[in-house]
């Protein structure tokens, strides 16, 4: 908590490029009217990237041009920039991002007994964790994802782990057996030696004795009580093999039934792990037919752009920010697919700091300080509560105007 009174506080929002002005104006209101901050200012956020001050130190001066491109949770946007200020004509927009690919998770995850849509922000920690950009996709198909290492995601359970996490697996690690595998009951002749352990009537006390076994008997410790014919009580421990013996009659359980919480927990991705996030370059290989993908997008923005303008200053400085953008792989398939596209005498520069995800929010705390930017962009309460009562005022005199008479 800031602890800030909002009678003193300077409030900077960042919006999503080309939203209408209606909104603009809406957010101001409840801002200045009735939340009653100092000032206010809302201002476009991607173009704030090139304001943090890892990026700005990364930026070629001679360039002024640049193109940001964010990836974001709603969507993908490409937004060109000249002398740090976006060409709003020339902003395209991909409607694929992390709810997107969380959606596209959540599908195979119901395909495989996991369902999770109502823990969607779980799915999306997966997702953050295990994904990587494909070098070569189509090779990776061909292949059957052989060089794609599998990975094992272990859900939280709320009460030890708050956050899921990938596990370190061990080299030559047993898997867990199938889950369409049935584990045969006790009645069955191959029944394996430990089910029919558990599912054996109790041995004597005396052969129990310094032997290593899962049933107890209780009762009295001298030999005559089971002489004397009384039954003793045996109790097996709870192993899920012991339970399936004794829920037996012949029944037969799943694996996915008596498997362990321990294994019930992980999740194995593979395939996945590279499939979900290549709808970023290929959207038409999920069902999104009528967009291109990230390659296509920066492609556009900057065809976009005047032509004169493009020619004189090529807009070869990608600066990436968004979450996304930290998949591992990203920045270099962009690079390769870019390299191919762009003109051979445009120097490609990929710009991305080490947490993409905060580089609007640095670049518009960096602005913010400014002396000028504030005199110049930001609205005070006092300013807006004038234009308030002009344009009532105005409204008052335009509904006192008389009326001409029909004659």
């Amino acid at each position: 908590r800031l602890e800030v009174p909002l009678r003193r506080a300077s409030v900077l929002v960042t919006e999503t490029p080309l939203t209408p002005g209606f909104i603009k104006e809406e957010a101001e209101s409840v801002l200045l009217g009735t939340l009653k901050c100092k000032e206010v200012c809302v201002i476009s956020g991607p173009p704030l990237a090139l304001y943090s001050p890892v990026i700005a130190k990364q930026l070629d001066l001679s360039n002024p041009c640049c193109l940001v491109l964010s990836l974001g949770f709603s969507s993908c946007l490409a937004v060109p920039c000249i002398e740090k200020r976006a060409l709003d004509h020339a902003i395209r927009r991909l409607n694929v991002g992390g709810r997107v690919l969380t959606n596209l998770l959540l599908e195979h995850l119901k395909a495989r007994h996991y369902d999770l849509s109502k823990s969607w922000l779980v799915a999306e920690d997966m997702l953050m964790q295990t994904s990587e950009i494909s070098a070569d996709f189509t090779y990776d198909i061909a292949t059957n994802f052989e060089r794609v290492k599998e990975k094992v995601f272990v859900l939280p359970d709320f009460e030890d782990n708050l956050r899921g996490y990938v596990e370190t697996q061990k080299a030559n690690a047993p898997l867990p057996p199938s889950l369409s595998t049935p584990i045969k009951s006790e009645l069955d002749p191959e029944t394996p030696a430990a089910l029919q352990a558990a599912a054996a009537p109790a041995a004597p006390a005396s052969s129990a004795s310094g032997a290593s076994s899962s049933t107890q008997i209780r009762g009295s410790s001298s030999s005559n009580d089971t002489g004397n014919g009384r039954v003793a009580e045996a109790t097996t421990t709870p192993t899920p093999a012991g339970i399936a013996g004794k829920k037996g009659n012949g029944a037969r359980k799943t694996a996915k039934e008596n498997q362990p919480d321990e294994d019930l927990n992980r999740v194995r991705l593979r395939a996945e792990c590279v499939a979900i996030p290549e709808a970023l370059f290929s959207p038409a290989d999920h069902g999104i037919s009528h967009q291109g993908g990230l390659t296509d997008l920066v492609i556009e923005a900057i065809q976009a752009v005047d032509k004169e303008e493009a020619v004189r200053l090529p807009f070869c400085q990608i600066v990436l920010c968004g979450a996304l953008a930290k998949l591992p792989g990203l920045r270099e398939r962009l690079s390769r697919e870019l390299r191919q596209e762009l003109p051979s005498h445009w120097p490609l520069r990929i710009i991305q700091e080490p947490e993409p995800e905060n580089s609007v929010w640095r670049g518009a705390a960096a602005l913010a300080r400014d002396p000028a930017f504030r005199t110049n962009t930001f609205r005070t309460k006092r300013a807006w509560d004038e234009e308030s009562m002009a344009a009532a005022s105005g409204a008052n005199s335009l509904g006192k105007r008389p009326r001409r008479n029909a004659g």
